[in-house]
């Protein structure tokens, strides 16, 4: 499927870039930065945006953010303006106490391990190159990092969370302690005391991340698929304006393909949301597929519902899934029935015959043959057609 350029996606990474400079700006005012100073962080910022940029890109390319290559990035924005927050605020702590961890752990909550470290790295080196840059703090600023890029897996695992959490406690203890004393020759009670304090705001945040932020991540497409069928979605809303028919036609194919997907097996969200959309391509002066598709992809839709959009009837495209194969099952009923409901008489017989009858026709054509739809599923689905049809 070609990529299509998603503005959703390009307000998000105007934004980094924009929240990024105007960190830069504050350290550079507070720490009053000459102009050739603030010409090479800004080069900085440019070269980190543009390897995010990249990352990004390559990562949901590869379904490496959500599984899916149509995600936004706006779960990454926000966890990325909490993190230059609280970057900014670092430099009011002392030499040696950085949230260099918390910034990461939040990061890979809303991303992935490379973006999670690359931001970690950046975000807390850039306030120390500011205020000090002293080596003995850049290096161990990279220690923790990697370190908490590496333990973060582990913090969402319920059977290793609370080993992950002591290991980081210790981690964000012990380290800068270690690289102030090989600096300085002396132990530190401050040093302590703070990376104490910042260790115990590291637990919590690994806590957010395993309870909140990592399984809302994991689960965006769920969301999203929930989220765009909903009444109050604004192309909901469209279409229920545009035609009350296409709305009624929609929200009952979607529902019993929701329906015969739990019957069969099937991902029940998937087909419902597919379903929904399933004549998306009809919605506005009968526009093609392709247009549908388009449509589609700039509203950040699942991949998997893009790609049942794209197959539509079998026109452009091959119906290539079991679930794909029953949107299309669903939809040929739900039309056969608006366009016979005055043609057929409204006995259980003759409902079901019907539907045995279309099962049959679409079974001899060989539609869903490279959909990998087994033989039980496809009687499963049409037994919960009959069964919700005929009651």
């Amino acid at each position: 499927m070609e990529e299509v350029f998603n503005w959703r996606r390009g307000i998000c990474i105007i934004v980094i870039g924009s929240v990024t400079g105007i960190l830069t700006h504050f350290l550079s005012v507070y720490e009053h930065f000459m102009l050739d100073e603030c010409i090479c962080f800004a080069f900085i910022d440019v070269l980190f945006i543009l390897l995010l940029i990249f990352e990004l890109y390559y990562s949901r390319i590869n379904y490496m953010i959500a599984n899916n290559r149509n995600t936004s990035y706006i779960r990454i924005l926000f966890g990325y303006i909490v993190c230059c927050i609280i970057a900014g605020a670092s430099i009011f702590l002392p030499p040696y106490a950085s949230p260099a961890m918390i910034i990461t752990l939040i990061m890979y909550g809303v991303s992935n391990e490379v973006i999670a470290m690359a931001s970690g790295i950046f975000l807390s080196i850039l306030p120390t190159i500011s205020v000090s840059c002293n080596y003995y703090e850049i290096v161990q600023l990279v220690f923790l990092v990697l370190f908490a890029t590496v333990v973060s897996q582990k913090v969402t695992d319920n059977n290793k969370r609370k080993y992950a959490l002591a290991i980081m406690f210790l981690f964000n203890l012990c380290i800068p302690v270690i690289f102030f004393y090989l600096e300085h020759r002396v132990f530190s009670r401050k040093v302590i005391l703070f990376n104490g304090v910042i260790g115990v705001l590291t637990i919590i945040t690994g806590v957010v991340c395993a309870w909140l932020l990592r399984p809302d991540t994991d689960s965006e497409i769920n969301n999203i698929l929930l989220d765009i069928i909903d009444d109050n979605y604004n192309k909901v809303s469209e279409l229920k304006n545009y035609s009350a028919h296409e709305y009624n036609h929609s929200r009952q194919t979607s529902n019993l393909a929701y329906k015969c997907a739990k019957a069969s097996g099937l991902n029940p969200n998937i087909c419902a949301a597919a379903a929904f959309y399933y004549r998306i391509s009809k919605w506005q002066d009968k526009e093609s597929i392709t247009k549908g598709v388009i449509v589609a992809q700039k509203l950040c839709f699942p991949e998997s519902v893009v790609k049942i959009l794209s197959e539509f009837y079998a026109e452009q495209a091959p119906i290539s899934t079991p679930e794909s194969a029953l949107v299309h099952m669903v939809d040929v009923v739900i039309d056969k029935f608006e366009r016979k409901k005055d043609e057929v008489d409204k006995t259980v017989w003759n409902n079901e015959f019907v539907i045995i009858q279309i099962f049959n026709e679409l079974s001899n054509s060989g539609i869903y043959d490279e959909s990998g739809l087994g033989m039980n599923q496809f009687l499963r689905i049409r037994d919960c057609i009959i069964r919700e049809v005929t009651e």
